[in-house]
């Protein structure tokens, strides 16, 4: 058998290696301002990021209240800007104002944002301090993400995981300021934690994900967090980029096993687990990017079953489905582009929304985790829950 999924796998290799674009095409913009956007938001840290078209310095002033009083100051001159905090409370709401001043002294950008809120304790998630997280997908760039800025305020949602694919072209910074600005109503307060997928990579000199994010974790591309008691896991699906299943077999797979079975081990475990990556598992949709899902069949699917994942959420089918196996929900999202193809039979489909935009609302309360899937009127079409 797995002699087969391996002849599988290196045939869809050579079928699809020609998916990856080598070169970038034109109109693309290198220099670019948006943000500020919130990344590896812990109990005790957070970094605030953003871009600015010209070189310039990183002053971040944070507090608990909007008059600030403390900072973090970066005095070399760069388009990126990172600027990790230290020392905060756990469950404690902060505010910030990133400001940026090139060689001259003149304020190039400057903007408030927050208050965002530092992770509970394990002990407060543990205790049944209920915090709410959010689930988007395939958000491409899409203007009409902004559409779902009323439901996320009133979401009260402390986080969100986006299973990608945030942009058309990862080597478009413009396209990276269209998907920040789409959601600049609510991503200066929410932290964002993003995967890896074959939309936002950067196979050329041009800016990619790797230039965007500031993951937690030593590597960027598939990372491990906690919230409360949860434990998730940012997993990168992209098999069939060049060279990539090298590196997914001899680095990510030893990762994930190592981290799952810490997560289950009987030691200081979390109460749920989730994971969360971009090509389908389980899908309804046509058969494009075929060795992403045999891997993903084949090889993800498998060790996610043996540690007992308690929610799986991916996108890339631009639609919404919702599958169980096993009673573990798997969730498909598709916030901001909808092209629905419904070509196969999925026997574990129990839900299956192709017209409508969603975004997915998670409840976590003690040993419950409610989730609903909501349009952009607010409308919850399909939920369901996960206890322990």
């Amino acid at each position: 058998m797995k002699r087969a999924v391996a002849a599988s796998l290196a045939l869809a290799l050579v079928a699809a290696g020609a998916c990856f674009h080598k070169t970038k095409p034109p109109g693309f913009t290198t220099q670019e301002t948006f943000g500020p956007y919130l990344q590896s938001v812990s109990g005790t840290g957070a970094t605030v990021c953003w871009r600015t078209s010209v070189a310039s310095d990183s002053l971040v002033e944070y507090g608990t209240t909007p008059q600030l009083g403390q900072r973090a100051l970066s005095g070399q001159a760069s388009e990126k800007h990172e600027i990790a905090l230290s020392g905060l409370v756990p469950g404690t709401a902060y505010f910030y104002r990133a400001t940026s001043r090139d060689a001259n002294g003149q304020i190039v950008f400057q903007k408030s944002g927050g208050p965002f809120s530092t992770a509970i304790s394990r002990a407060d998630g543990l205790a049944g301090k209920k915090f709410t997280f959010l689930a988007m997908g395939e958000n491409h760039n899409h203007s009409l993400v902004s559409n779902f800025s009323s439901v996320v305020a009133a979401s009260g949602a402390s986080f969100v995981v986006d299973a990608a694919d945030q942009v058309d072209a990862g080597s478009d910074l413009g396209d990276w300021r269209t998907y920040f600005d789409a959601g600049k109503s609510f991503y200066h307060a929410l932290p964002l934690y993003m995967c890896f997928s074959n939309h936002n990579y950067s196979d050329d000199a041009g800016w990619g994900y790797f230039d965007i994010v500031a993951n937690p974790g030593p590597t960027e591309q598939w990372y491990t967090f906690e919230w409360g008691h949860v434990q998730f896991f940012a997993i990168d699906s992209t098999y069939n980029k060049g060279g990539n299943e090298q590196k997914i077999r001899d680095e990510e797979l030893p990762w994930l096993e190592r981290e799952l079975a810490r997560a289950t081990d009987g030691v200081d475990d979390p109460v749920f687990t989730v994971a969360f990556y971009h090509h389908p598992t389980m899908s309804s949709g046509p058969r494009s990017r075929w060795m992403d899902r045999v891997w993903g069949e084949n090889v993800l699917l498998p060790i996610l079953e043996k540690y007992g994942v308690d929610l799986v959420l991916y996108a890339h089918d631009k639609f919404y489905e919702r599958s169980v196996r096993n009673g573990v929900p798997y969730i498909q999202i598709a916030t901001g582009k909808l092209a629905p193809t419904i070509e196969n039979k999925n026997p574990y489909s129990v839900k299956l929304i192709t017209t409508q935009r969603t975004i997915l609302v998670v409840d976590v309360e003690g040993r419950k985790m409610a989730y609903r899937a909501v349009n952009e009127q607010g409308t919850v079409l399909d939920s369901g829950e996960v206890r322990r």
